[in-house]
């Protein structure tokens, strides 16, 4: 996703959507092409700056949503998935994502937005990834990974739903706590 100024946005709206208009269909078409070139099924689709608690609903109802759904539309339409990378809350504007295609999208989530509430507002509409929080990776214990990644998995899945952190795992990391949560998955 091209990503511009708060104040473009309100200073040149007109322009940055000129811009967003072309540049948005050569560059996803772009990508998905290497994506099959290289053989691979799914493309990562990063959402972190134009999250919904970064900007006004009219702003994402203007410059995010449209493109953003654009993006991942055709992505599917290429015939690969969606790997939606969303940090920061999502949590507004959840309703939104059934508008896109059923079961051809990947929804990892990073814990800002409330996984409990995608799986209520989504239910099977799409795949929802993590949402192992990095402090708990970090500073928890074994027994409290285990019983959140247990909750995760009884109240989001097991089917479409993939047990992972919530974005990445962090370097500080405890192994015991990392090889808990794999352990876990692997007994689904």
């Amino acid at each position: 996703m091209v990503h511009f100024s708060l104040m473009g946005l309100i200073q040149i709206p007109d322009k940055v959507e000129k811009v967003m208009d072309a540049i948005v269909p050569t560059l996803v078409q772009s990508k998905c092409r290497q994506a099959k070139e290289k053989g691979y099924s799914i493309i990562w689709v990063g959402g972190w700056r134009t999250a919904p608690c970064m900007i006004s609903p009219q702003m994402w109802d203007r410059f995010v949503w449209p493109y953003f759904s654009r993006i991942v539309n055709e992505v599917i339409d290429s015939g690969l998935i969606a790997l939606l990378h969303l940090d920061a809350n999502w949590t507004r504007e959840l309703k939104r994502f059934r508008e896109l295609p059923e079961k051809k999208i990947i929804m990892a989530l990073d814990g800002d937005t409330d996984i409990f509430q995608a799986k209520k507002q989504l239910g099977d509409h799409l795949c929802i990834m993590g949402d192992v929080p990095a402090t708990l990776l970090a500073f928890g214990t074994k027994d409290e990974v285990y019983t959140y990644c247990r909750k995760l998995i009884n109240e989001i899945g097991p089917e479409g739903f993939i047990l992972h952190s919530g974005c990445d795992i962090p370097t500080n990391a405890k192994l015991k706590n990392v090889q808990t949560m794999v352990e876990i998955a692997m007994e689904t």
